[in-house]
């Protein structure tokens, strides 16, 4: 791990080393640390010890009731995070469906760590719970998450998608679903990075007009109803597109907002690390 990976991972942590791999000294320790300790948390893979699984000490006994999960026996395969993404299916949704794919468009991958991130809070949330259980009947438990299992429940609405037809990654690539207005739009001065993500949904289009200062459009059968936007979208998009490309992303977001419609400026890192409402939130701040 590079020391600005360590930094941002194990902020106000201690890093003790135990050293359980030497004889006898090392695995004492361990133990003392473990009598004293509510939750100890390992993510070995399978042959060292079963993975990843948190195990829960109760006052009245020193291991949980153990269980075994039926895993198709694949319960030795390294589990990294990339890995396990593709495996859940959550590549495929950045590429659209039959309908809107581009055929040169392999597997997209997004960088988020909903893998390692993700993993890691259902974990969090499996001890809370299984604390709670403890301080209510006095018995510790076994709490175990497969990274993949937690990237399918975070792409959960795709999957409710696809239960209720038989299309696949129903949302087209670049374009949140059958609804206009939903989708990165172009903005000033027009470079790579000058784009905002408008969402309107039905009721908020007079709002739209009104900020595009084109009330009339509203009473445009073309534009008259949320089904006819849709099979007008080029139209549409195009005559909102000579709006934001006059303006900045930041103007177009601002504007928007103001008018109650769901705007956001899309940021690359630097701007993220500069932004000011991260800022004076303290999600960023300059430490010593």
């Amino acid at each position: 791990m590079t020391a600005c990976s360590f930094l941002i991972l194990n902020a106000n942590k201690r890093s003790p080393d135990a050293g359980i791999s030497r004889p006898d000294a090392g695995k004492d320790l361990f133990r003392k640390v473990i009598a004293q300790s509510d939750v100890l948390v390992e993510n070995f893979r399978t042959g060292r010890a079963r993975s990843p699984r948190v195990w829960l000490r109760s006052p009245e006994q020193d291991q949980p009731e153990t269980y075994l999960r039926h895993d198709q026996g694949l319960r030795h395969l390294r589990a990294l995070q990339r890995i396990q993404e593709l495996r859940a299916g959550r590549p495929g949704h950045g590429r659209g469906d039959e309908r809107h794919r581009l055929p040169e468009n392999p597997p997209t991958y997004v960088y988020p760590a909903i893998g390692d991130s993700g993993t890691g809070m259902h974990m969090a949330i499996g001890i809370l719970a299984a604390l709670q259980q403890r301080h209510a009947t006095g018995r510790g438990q076994q709490v175990e998450v497969s990274m993949q299992d937690a990237v399918v429940n975070l792409v959960r609405v795709s999957l409710r998608d696809i239960s209720a037809s038989a299309v696949r990654c129903r949302a087209p690539a670049n374009q949140l679903g059958a609804t206009c207005l939903a989708r990165p739009t172009p903005c000033a001065p027009g470079g790579p990075n000058d784009y905002v993500f408008l969402y309107a949904q039905p009721q908020m289009w007079p709002a739209v007009a009104k900020v595009l200062e084109q009330p009339e459009l509203t009473e445009d059968e073309r534009f008259k109803t949320a089904e006819a936007r849709w099979d007008n979208r080029t139209e549409l998009n195009a005559i909102i597109e000579a709006w934001t490309r006059l303006r900045s992303k930041h103007e177009v977001m601002r504007l928007m907002g103001d008018a109650g419609v769901p705007c956001g400026a899309c940021q690359d890192t630097g701007e993220v690390l500069a932004d000011p409402h991260l800022k004076a939130r303290e999600m960023i701040v300059d430490v010593d």
